[in-house]
């Protein structure tokens, strides 16, 4: 019997041996996978921008940078910095957002390894391969600058886009984007495609910019009822009816199209912003519903009747100019207008505008014009120009104590008192007019840029005095600049003018042109 506890004893011994002996190798061989697997690796890149900003992320400006410092970088901002060379990029295997829109590129290999990247900001690339992109399958978000890529197979995949942008490229195929059903927002503009038969399927569209191409067919649109932001401008479009039913727009851009009619657009009440400029439409009369429009530019169309705009209340901004209208008086109630521009049309009578006293902004270069009177009430107003007026007295300006830019060039102005209270304008054009007195101009403290040419000044001394009591100087910038060629000016060297210049440009460094 002890003969057999005493074997069993010896044989258990012998077990516990090999079990120590065996678990004693598998941690020494997992010690050295460990060991292996931790290795750190010395980064190098060829791009010294690229490293710099590494640098800067990581906050280490000496020392070599490791595949382990990498691992600590998610957000990566090279806006600043040209890059040319991604080499090193590949180790920041955590990197979730990459922008590197104002870089240059020819190699994109480097991402491949960035599966984890969610937004992906690409500027230039010199390359018509985006193979290496095809595994990034967590982009939500992928900018691509100016490329000459031709088609989208290489993104087949990337399913989780939301935002997908390729501007200005040699794009012709985009069939490969009805996999991509969870996009929202695509810019696919200044591109050389000529259909978007892939794009019917994607039907969680919001935003659509198909601007600039050779699109002609919009009927693939017409079930993208999600979208609330398109843009066709500068399309073959010839007719709108596919848009009628995409009843969620706010914002249409139908410009430089072939179209004539607008009546599609009778339904879609929620727009606010319509853009319908350089097309052949002259009835405005669908727009009657269209109560919510915040902003509407009908610039260059065969309008003359303003009518149906007279129940657009909601109105801030508003571009008329380059139409045969003639009357403006529907738009006496638009009270919210902020902007309006009426240039370029035979409009000779503005006593509608008296109302409007919410303008901020307003255009009526090249008008018809007997007077101004209207514009006294405008107290608002920040930006008045009046270029070529039918009109050369303006003393209702000296009410807009407001103004910061004004522009009353080619007017046959000689008087310019109405100047005096006018404070705050940064920018003055007086060009082209018959002015020779210009002491108003002498209190004018806030001036940034000032235009005189082609008038009959022979005495600069007020835009000196100007500068003495703090004009220009106190707000100077770079570019500030008094323009006063073609005038009666004795420029000779030693004459009062000629130092009057010279103390204006090296004594204030203000870039005067004569």
């Amino acid at each position: 019997m002890n003969k057999i506890i005493k074997n069993r004893t010896k044989k258990l011994l012998i077990l516990f041996v090999l079990l120590i002996s065996i678990t004693s190798v598998t941690i020494l061989l997992i010690n050295k996978i460990t060991q292996n697997s931790e290795k750190t690796i010395t980064v190098n890149f060829n791009d010294s921008n690229l490293e710099k900003i590494v640098r800067e992320k990581l906050n280490k400006p000496f020392g070599n940078i490791t595949s382990k410092n990498m691992l600590l970088i998610t957000n990566l901002d090279c806006i600043p910095y040209k890059i040319k060379d991604l080499k090193g990029l590949n180790y920041a295997v955590n990197l979730e957002k990459l922008n590197l829109i104002n870089s240059n590129i020819n190699d994109l290999s480097p991402l491949a390894s960035l599966v984890n990247l969610k937004s992906l900001y690409l500027g230039n690339l010199y390359t018509a391969n985006l193979a290496s992109l095809s595994n990034l399958k967590n982009l939500q978000e992928l900018y691509i600058g100016s490329t000459s890529v031709s088609n989208t197979a290489d993104l087949c995949n990337l399913k989780k886009l939301r935002y997908l942008h390729i501007n200005d490229a040699k794009l012709e195929d985009i069939s490969h984007l009805s996999n991509l059903k969870f996009l929202q927002k695509l810019y696919i503009s200044d591109s050389k495609i000529d259909n978007v038969n892939s794009l019917e399927a994607l039907t969680k569209l919001q935003i659509l910019d198909i601007s600039n191409t050779n699109v002609s067919n919009l009927a693939p649109l017409s079930k993208l009822t999600d979208l609330n932001k398109l843009n066709i401008c500068n399309t073959g479009t010839p007719n709108l009816i596919p848009l009628s039913n995409l009843k969620n727009l706010q914002e249409l851009n139908i410009s430089n199209t072939n179209i004539n009619s607008i009546k599609p657009l009778i339904n879609l009440t929620k727009l606010q912003i319509l853009d319908m400029s350089h097309t052949n439409t002259a009835d405005l009369t669908p727009l009657t519903k269209l109560i919510h429009l915040k902003k509407l530019n009908i610039n260059n169309t065969n309008t003359e009747d303003l009518t149906p705009l007279s129940n657009l209340k909601d109105l801030q901004e508003l571009d008329i100019s380059n139409t045969k209208t003639k009357n403006i008086t529907p738009l006496n109630n638009l009270t919210k207008l902020q902007v309006l521009n009426i240039s370029h049309t035979n409009i000779c009578n503005i006593n509608s505008l008296h109302k409007l006293v919410n303008l901020k902004k307003l255009n009526i270069n090249y008008t018809k014009l007997d007077n101004i009177i209207p514009v006294r009430n405008l107290k608002n107003l920040r930006n008045l120009q009046a270029e070529n007026i039918n009109t050369n007295d303006m003393s209702p300006i000296t009410y807009l104590t407001n103004l910061n830019e004004l522009n009353l060039s080619n007017n046959r102005i000689k008087d310019i008192s109405f100047l005096w209270n006018i404070d705050w304008l940064t920018n003055l054009n007086l060009s082209n007019n018959m002015i020779k007195d210009i002491t108003p101009i002498g209190a004018l403290t806030k001036l940034e840029v000032l235009n005189l040419n082609n008038n009959k000044i022979d005495d600069i001394t007020p835009l000196v005095n100007n500068l003495r009591i703090g004009g220009f100087k106190r707000y100077l910038h770079k570019n500030a600049s008094i323009m006063i060629s073609k005038n009666c000016l004795d420029i000779t060297k030693g004459s009062k003018t000629y130092k009057n210049i010279e103390e204006l440009k090296n004594s204030h460094h203000i870039n005067v042109i004569y």
